[in-house]
């Protein structure tokens, strides 16, 4: 997460993006169907060779999509995190290399994060916030979240503050990741179906980058929650501190869910989780 990252969206930037993300995937495509040529002329080797070449191939492809990612951040960081999710749809070599993505993710730098605050909420950090941590307590493909208290109020508070420039290519990486899993879907058959993924993003897309709609539709689960008395926390967004690129919540003190060390000895897991699900 200490990798600082600078978008790059003037349009030949993102013309060279997408040019170069469809390159990469004409290689892979290339490759693939080499290997299975190879392996249809001959018919003389064993199972455990054509594994194990199919298992190096998918390795040396995972690698150079991995480094391809790395390089171009935004939304690609996304798609890669929703590969690292498909154990047991995708051959192991593509999850294990892209896992590395749900950790290895993009920080804007302090000056771009006074820049958006500013230019969003009208204001100087400083005329907002008491105190504001210059470092992220997280980071993730769209936005990057840091710890403060309000001036008004002293309240600690949650401000994800969006990476400049996400907006703009989230519509070119979708159309050509979206291009990219079609021609898969048409020349490798046998390829895993991504066009599911293609949709969730499609309906996720606008809330992802439009931190007003987010910060509207937290409320109503923050009322929903509140009016069902199930025993969930759930951040409360504060409108006055909210714009498009930054949302100004409400701090919830915890851990990752799959952090079971942190749980209590002797905490029942599945009452906790039964709200939940």
């Amino acid at each position: 997460m200490e990798r600082e990252w600078k978008a790059n969206t003037g349009y030949v930037s993102l013309f060279q993006r997408s040019a170069n993300t469809l390159l990469l995937a004409y290689k892979v495509s290339k490759a693939v169907r080499k290997l299975e040529k190879e392996l249809a002329d001959a018919p003389c080797l064993d199972e455990e060779e054509r594994r194990a070449r199919w298992a190096a191939l998918h390795r040396q492809h995972a690698r150079m999509t991995h480094r391809h990612i790395l390089k171009y951040r935004g939304f690609l960081t996304k798609v890669g995190q929703g590969v690292s999710l498909k154990a047991g749809e995708l051959p192991p070599a593509w999850v294990e290399e892209l896992q590395g993505l749900q950790d290895e993710l993009p920080v804007s730098s302090v000056r771009e994060v006074r820049q958006t605050i500013r230019a969003d909420l009208g204001r100087p950090l400083e005329q907002i916030f008491r105190q504001f941590g210059d470092r992220p307590i997280a980071s993730a493909s769209v936005a990057q979240a840091h710890e403060a208290y309000l001036h008004t109020t002293g309240q600690k508070v949650c401000v994800k503050v969006q990476h400049r420039g996400v907006a703009a290519m989230v519509g070119t990486d979708l159309a050509t990741v979206e291009f990219i899993f079609k021609r898969i879907t048409k020349y490798h058959p046998d390829a895993p179906d991504g066009m599911d993924l293609i949709r969730e993003w499609r309906r996720a897309s606008r809330e992802e980058v439009d931190f007003k709609l987010e910060a509207a539709n937290a409320l109503k689960a923050f009322a929903a929650l509140e009016r069902s008395g199930i025993n969930v926390g759930c951040v409360e967004p504060l409108p006055a501190y909210c714009g498009r690129r930054v949302l100004t919540m409400s701090f919830i003190e915890g851990w990752k869910i799959t952090d079971l060390s942190k749980l209590p000895p002797g905490t029942d897991r599945e009452a906790l989780a039964r709200p939940l699900v």
